[in-house]
């Protein structure tokens, strides 16, 4: 039996947040209960769209960097035990 991955709690982290897709996956995710983890590259572009998602941390990230990728991982683990 497969868990769902789309339910209240669960954490959902979305990369190229700032904006566009991930800026509207990241409102969708938060209206549905899911705890939001938003990164981008464009930590100013970040800081002011996580304002606009309720709950929603920011990790400024460059996903080609696989040092940066870590550390998202480790910031969400700290936040969210999981």
């Amino acid at each position: 039996m497969s868990k769902q991955a789309i339910q209240e709690n669960n954490v959902a982290v979305i990369t190229g947040a700032a904006d566009g897709i991930g800026l509207a996956a990241a409102h969708k995710f938060s209206s549905l209960g899911l705890r939001v983890v938003m990164a981008d590259i464009d930590a100013d572009k970040l800081k002011i769209a996580t304002e606009s998602v309720a709950g929603a941390m920011a990790v400024p990230t460059d996903v080609s960097q696989l040092a940066q990728v870590e550390d998202l991982r480790e910031a969400v683990y700290s936040a969210y035990g999981q």
